[in-house]
């Protein structure tokens, strides 16, 4: 009778439990993390070639040190723009393209719990028992 009585009162407390679930209104999802978008956008060229006087003083700056980073030499500007003109254009957008954003720190990794650093336990190994003849009974 207790046995029935306890699964009644957990049944009922369950029951009354998702009750107050179902009558709280939904929680609202969070508001997604917009970034700011950036204060100057990346100038985009016309596909094609792209002539030295169209490049802007930040892009200018770039390509001298991606042809530095290639080993060029680079006395002048007349030198660096001529190196300029002999680039492809896909080798030109490369080298004055935005830096990629410094990668994310690592986290930490989370302590673990546990008895991880301890090995197992075995149990012993079961013994083999040898059966023990019946007794014998002595008849009257």
């Amino acid at each position: 009778m207790t046995r029935r009585f306890g699964r009644r009162a957990g049944l009922l407390a369950l029951l009354t439990g998702l009750a107050a679930c179902a009558s709280t209104p939904p929680e609202q999802p969070a508001a997604p993390v917009v970034q700011d978008p950036d204060p100057e956008p990346e100038e985009v060229y016309s596909p094609g070639a792209i002539p030295w006087a169209n490049l802007t003083e930040e892009h200018k700056r770039r390509a001298r040190a991606a042809l530095t980073r290639l080993g060029e030499d680079i006395p002048d500007d007349a030198t660096l723009q001529a190196r300029w003109m002999l680039m492809p254009p896909a080798q030109q957008r490369y080298s004055i393209r935005r830096p990629p954003p410094p990668p994310p720190r690592p986290r930490a990794a989370p302590a673990r719990r546990g008895r991880a650093t301890t090995p197992a336990r075995r149990s012993p190994a079961p013994t083999r028992r040898t059966p023990t003849p019946p007794r014998r009974t002595q008849q009257r």
